[in-house]
């Protein structure tokens, strides 16, 4: 599996890799830095500083270990938006009929309006921005669907990790697409 860093997304001595979805967030630098959430840091990156440049690009052959650590990487830097206060991404078909946010500030709106309302039914705000009247219960319904999308999304998570570690080449790591697949519960 051959990886391109491409002169265009030079900047300031940085090298970004080329837009492969497996390695697009690694960032190196003349140090051999890379980010912070990168936990596996793979030796490849070594390679890449000491390496000159020909016809414009830098092609660094990996091997199978440094490509499951890109993907594992890929899906570190994925699943770590889950802890994100506010995450667009995520959400929920609910039973209800329309779709829900399922990020944490959603999850506390939601059990904010389930202990505190004075009254019901109330007016709640979907993921596609309509307005829901709603009534204690189903705010209940709310909140058990919303976590079990969540946990979820981690079994999915652990699934893609497995599958990661499974691989006994370099084109099964790169066969892994992560994509996480949000719950429909009007089915």
């Amino acid at each position: 599996m051959l990886y391109v860093i491409e002169d265009d997304y030079t900047y300031k001595g940085k090298y970004y890799l080329s837009n492969d979805p497996i390695t697009r967030q690694c960032v190196i630098d003349d140090l051999g830095l890379i980010p912070a959430w990168f936990d596996n840091v793979p030796t490849f990156h070594y390679r890449w500083v000491n390496t000159q440049s020909k016809d414009g690009e830098i092609v660094v052959d990996l091997t199978l270990n440094e490509c499951k650590a890109i993907k594992a990487a890929d899906l570190a830097y994925q699943t770590a938006k889950f802890e994100d206060n506010l995450n667009k991404d995520m959400y929920f078909t609910s039973s209800l009929g329309f779709r829900v946010n399922g990020d944490r500030r959603t999850r506390s709106n939601i059990e904010d309006l389930i202990r505190f309302s004075p009254a019901f039914p109330v007016h709640y705000r979907d993921y596609d921005n309509q307005v829901q009247e709603v009534t204690q219960e189903q705010l209940q319904t709310m909140l058990a669907e919303h976590i079990t999308n969540g946990n979820n999304l981690y079994n999915q998570k652990w699934n893609f990790e497995a599958q990661i570690n499974a691989c006994t080449s370099k084109e099964e790591v790169e066969a892994i697409k992560i994509k996480f697949e949000m719950m429909d519960f009007s089915k």
